[in-house]
């Protein structure tokens, strides 16, 4: 459903600088999935009573993979490497940790009908879907796996072939929002699935700093790394080297400060947790209906006579 083809304007020629409001895209298979996905999302919300914030988060990460792949960039991303950089930014950096925060999957099955969920429980049983993916449950599996993709789809040979041909680019999305999702589910997820905090805090730092590496080698490279840049650049008015500069920054510092947000997030969580009972029975007390604190209270009572 995430359909990421290259778009280009006036009967083939690329997208120019005087026409890129009128790139918008229509793809009804962006539109369709992200709205079934949203309503579905909706209703299981009602049946599991989610918070706002996470209800936010889900809409917001589906908002951010409508801009990336509907907006203007799109047909940018097939001229400019510097806005192929920002689609990228986007789906992996933005649009994936908002979607792990909101924990998807158990509210997506429960917006599902009951038949058809029933179905789906069922058959990823019977394939053995549970335990045959299971090896993908491991945070560090999961790190690798997508610092593996992210280097992979760099390499010339691959990345021109995502710019050159939309199935290819098409595949080469939907690995980094699977990969993506994946990897910070593991961090931002549910508390029993994810790792503990002060090894997400670890992970987060590691995964800015490959960033870096790749992000410096292709700011300081002396050459441009992908050749239809070298065509497509020049009716921007910019040379390929210098839009690939401005491409490595734009994943080196965005990217960085992203890392350092969710990192000083879940840093906050380690500090909280680690000043001691007194400031968890503040939380836990946060969440207790009102009907129980009023039920509580008598045997609190006696419990202080004692």
């Amino acid at each position: 459903m995430l359909i990421a083809a290259s778009v280009l304007a006036h009967d083939g020629a690329p997208v120019q600088p005087h026409d890129v409001w009128s790139a918008w895209r229509f793809d009804p298979f962006v539109l369709v999935g992200l709205l079934v996905a949203a309503a579905l999302y909706v209703t299981g919300c009602r049946s599991l009573r989610n918070s706002q914030c996470q209800t936010g988060a889900f809409l917001g990460g589906l908002a951010v993979i409508a801009l990336a792949l509907l907006s203007p960039i799109d047909a940018m991303s097939a001229v400019l490497m510097s806005a192929h950089m920002v689609q990228h930014v986007l789906l992996m950096f933005v649009a994936a940790p908002l979607i792990a925060v909101s924990v998807p999957g158990p509210v997506l099955l429960r917006g599902l009908p009951t038949s058809v969920r029933r179905r789906f429980v069922s058959t990823r049983h019977a394939f053995g879907l549970v335990h045959g993916l299971h090896w993908l449950r491991d945070p560090l599996r999961r790190w690798l796996l997508f610092v593996a993709v992210l280097w992979l789809w760099h390499a010339s040979l691959l990345y021109e072939a995502a710019v050159a041909n939309d199935w290819v680019h098409i595949v080469e999305h939907a690995s980094f929002i699977a990969t993506a999702l994946l990897l910070w589910s593991s961090i931002l997820g549910t508390r029993r699935s994810r790792l503990p905090d002060g090894l997400g805090v670890l992970a987060v730092f590691s995964l800015m700093m490959q960033g870096v590496v790749l992000a410096a080698l292709i700011t300081f490279s002396q050459f441009s790394w992908y050749e239809p840049y070298a065509r497509g650049a020049p009716g921007w008015g910019i040379d390929a080297l210098t839009d690939q500069r401005l491409a490595g920054l734009l994943m080196w510092f965005p990217t960085s400060l992203i890392h350092l947000i969710i990192a000083g997030v879940l840093l906050a969580n380690v500090v909280a947790e680690s000043t001691g009972p007194s400031r968890r029975t503040v939380v836990e007390a946060r969440s207790v209906p009102v009907g129980a604190l009023g039920s509580q209270a008598p045997a609190a009572r006696r419990s202080s006579r004692r």
